[in-house]
């Protein structure tokens, strides 16, 4: 037969007798705590308040500015915006300039504006606007870009801008687009046409026939392609507009008496800045800026709130004596 597991307690019906922690009162009494929690009585329904209040706040915060019209003053520009300007500036009307669309979806909230920006100054002084891209995504954006500002300044397709597509191989096939541009792009990449029919790439049969070179990346590592495959090689002035996380990164190559890069438009505030400099309107772009800079602030409150709360909370239940410690330490055996 099977041993009884519990031969001191006199036999199988009966079971040991478990130590048994005395409590009193009614569900929700007992130790309470600052923060709330089961078993804190009232106080434990603060914390399910908590979230819903941050989320209202931050959704308040992010839709306040485009709800509401708000009167800013015109941004000041940087000496690097303002470089990258002149550099637009003087090139002669229609003139060839190549343009590197360097991003992809994925940075289409900060990169937008800035790209729009800077296509729609092209577009307006009446420039050849040869776009391409080292990214996969970057020529469908490009397009669609293009051919928004294209109609809303009367531009044509083919005759005052052009997309040349993605360009694949990253240095090597950038030195060879770069030494002949209908070589490595031989079709456009909205119609798949011969891109040596358009009028767009007239006169234009490598890099150094262009007047001005714009690369618009979201990080460091297309700009650095350019300056050091292509900078180097010829004395086509190169300009550069980067998300604010890529601007550190290319800083070096924007310095000194003979910098490799002319100007840099850095992130939304660049956009910004460089909108005030061509006279367009910037109204969207401070309500982006408006709306990010108040969501962020948001959220580092509410860390800082959170932290204050959780350590007065861990103090408080440290140094106070618990209620009912003395009768939780008791135990009675059935």
């Amino acid at each position: 037969s099977t041993p009884d597991p519990f031969p001191h307690q006199g036999g199988r019906g009966d079971r040991p007798s478990f130590p048994r922690r005395e409590t009193s009162g009614t569900a929700g009494e007992g130790v309470r705590s600052p923060c709330g929690g089961p078993g804190s009585g009232t106080a434990g329904a603060v914390r399910p308040v908590i979230p819903p209040l941050l989320h209202v706040a931050l959704l308040i915060a992010v839709t306040l500015p485009f709800v509401v019209p708000f009167s800013l003053p015109p941004a000041s520009a940087s000496a690097s915006s303002r470089a990258f300007y002149e550099a637009v500036e003087r090139v002669p009307a229609s003139s060839p300039v190549l343009v590197s669309i360097d991003w992809e979806a994925g940075q289409l909230g900060e990169m937008e504006p800035l790209t729009r920006g800077v296509v729609r100054r092209l577009l307006a002084r009446d420039l050849r606007v040869l776009a391409m891209s080292l990214a996969p995504q970057g020529p469908a954006l490009a397009q669609r870009l293009l051919d928004e500002e294209g109609a809303r300044l009367g531009r044509r397709y083919g005759d005052h801008y052009l997309n040349l597509g993605f360009i694949p191989g990253n240095e090597p096939a950038l030195v060879s687009f770069a030494t002949a541009i209908r070589t490595a792009a031989p079709q456009d990449y909205r119609f798949s046409q011969s891109s040596g029919s358009y009028a767009a790439l007239a006169g234009v049969e490598r890099a150094a026939d262009v007047a001005l070179i714009v690369v618009i990346a979201a990080d460091d590592a297309a700009p650095t392609r350019w300056v050091q495959q292509i900078g180097t090689r010829l004395p086509v002035p190169l300009v550069v507009a980067v998300s604010a996380g890529a601007g550190p990164l290319i800083a070096p190559y924007a310095r000194g008496d003979r910098p490799q890069i002319k100007g840099t438009l850095i992130g939304l505030a660049g956009a910004n800045e460089y909108a005030s400099l061509t006279g367009d309107s910037a109204t969207t772009l401070w309500t982006r800026l408006l709306a990010q800079s108040t969501g962020q602030a948001i959220l580092v409150a509410a860390i800082v709130l959170g932290n204050v709360v959780w350590l007065g909370g861990h103090l408080w239940r440290r140094l106070r004596p618990r209620e009912g410690a003395a009768d939780e330490n008791r135990w009675e055996t059935a």
